[in-house]
């Protein structure tokens, strides 16, 4: 990126912060893939797992999600998803890492 450009639009930005901007930005962009919307409150999930007879609890909701993220082949379709706050401190039960890594 032409990080002068970008810094003189964008000036209480560092150079470094306008690179690290533009990665995500890039990634975020990637042909052929698509970011995933998993922001679903407690309750609006909990309205699709009455539907088909699941109990909503966190362990259940964490469970669901890490099915999303964990799906075989997921990184050739997806490039991000957008996370409901509880999803930041959920961990996978494989890795023991929380998911938005």
């Amino acid at each position: 990126p032409d990080v002068n450009l970008l810094g003189a639009i964008y000036p209480h930005l560092s150079a470094d912060r306008i690179r690290e901007l533009t990665e995500t930005a890039d990634k975020l962009a990637t042909s052929g893939k698509g970011i995933t919307a998993c922001d679903e409150s407690a309750g609006t999930i909990g309205k699709r797992f009455d539907a088909v007879g699941v109990e909503n609890t966190e362990e259940n909701r964490r469970s669901y999600r890490q099915m999303l993220f964990e799906t075989e082949g997921v990184e050739n379709f997806l490039c991000g998803a957008i996370l409901d706050p509880e999803t930041l401190y959920q961990k996978s039960s494989k890795s023991g890492k929380v998911f938005p890594e």
